[in-house]
């Protein structure tokens, strides 16, 4: 089977593996440099490894400041 296309393995959520379509996947921990996050994913499957990289796209207030927050 093909690897799957960018918008494909989009459409997963990241659940599966973009070569084999297993959702055997695992992943270490996230890291973060500037506005990019990235994660690298493995498939207990096939062996495949690749990184995930995330966007910053917005932020949702938790508590305010006059709310008890930090």
């Amino acid at each position: 089977m093909p690897q799957m296309t960018q918008e494909e393995y989009k459409g997963t959520g990241g659940c599966k593996c973009p070569f084999c379509e297993s959702e055997d996947i695992d992943a270490a921990s996230m890291e973060v440099d500037s506005n990019i996050a990235s994660q690298e994913s493995w498939c207990t499957n096939c062996d495949a490894v690749w990184k995930d990289l995330y966007d910053f796209k917005e932020y949702v207030v938790i508590t305010k400041p006059d709310e008890g927050g930090r």
